[in-house]
């Protein structure tokens, strides 16, 4: 049996009244002693749950679609036999990507991306960066709104509709891909090992300001990207088998 569930969810109504049905049936755990985050919602509700147990012993995300929502990480919703649901389920590891952006305060700060790493243009200027794709590699000068790296957990959605690399979930790659990308540059669509470490230098920074985006984070005035897999992990549970969605 799980020792204690803490729920989360969307501010969507939907999402919100499955979240109190399911607290006042199953209780509400502190989330740091929960053995499992339940998200109610979408998509991005479950990477914001793997973000809390990232690095954390144990912890583990058990997303459920509420009425309304979409997404391929979550199980579908009805209200009875949670616990059971969550002991029998598939256990699914990902590893998020790290990224430290210096600033031009001279800081650094670091974010995770269990999707992807969006580096995009601040104002209406274009940027132009200095784009390393792994230490041998040769650098390419990119001018245009920005650059995307995605893991294969979030290669098939904004990566995907630029052009970019849909990866298979496992395949340890990670998918580049520019976005609206101007003459002279030449399309960027690559894919890279897993090990690679992708520099990005944001050149005439103070002209053409730049920030990251994560599903979490958001970092302004980056002059300098670094982006590589983490060395940590979290887990996703997914039903074995699916069951009715809970009616709208």
């Amino acid at each position: 049996m799980i020792a204690g569930l803490h729920f989360v969810a969307s501010r969507r109504p939907e999402a919100k009244k499955l979240a109190e049905a399911m607290i006042g049936k199953y209780g509400q755990t502190d989330a740091a002693r929960a053995a499992c985050i339940v998200a109610v919602g979408g998509d991005g509700t479950t990477l914001k749950a793997l973000s809390m147990v990232l690095g954390k012993p144990g912890g583990a995300v058990f997303g459920i679609r509420a009425p309304g929502s979409v997404g391929a990480l979550g199980n579908e919703a009805w209200l009875d036999d949670l616990p059971e649901r969550i002991a029998c389920a598939n256990r699914l590891s990902f590893t998020p990507l790290i990224a430290r952006a210096a600033l031009k305060s001279g800081a650094i700060e670091t974010v995770f991306g269990f999707n992807e790493v969006t580096l995009v243009r601040h104002k209406f200027q274009a940027l132009r960066l200095r784009l390393r794709l792994s230490q041998a590699a040769d650098p390419l000068v990119l001018f245009g709104d920005g650059v995307i790296a995605a893991t294969p957990l979030g290669s098939g959605a904004y990566c995907r509709s630029l052009g970019g690399a849909q990866l298979e979930v496992g395949s340890g790659l990670l998918a580049v891909v520019g976005i609206a990308l101007r003459s002279p540059s030449r399309p960027l669509s690559a894919v890279v090992n897993g090990s690679a470490k992708i520099v990005i230098e944001v050149l005439d920074a103070d002209y053409r300001p730049a920030r990251v985006e994560t599903h979490t984070a958001t970092v302004e005035r980056v002059v300098s990207l670094e982006i590589q897999y983490s060395d940590q992990h979290a887990i996703l549970l997914k039903d074995a088998v699916g069951q009715p969605r809970v009616g709208g």
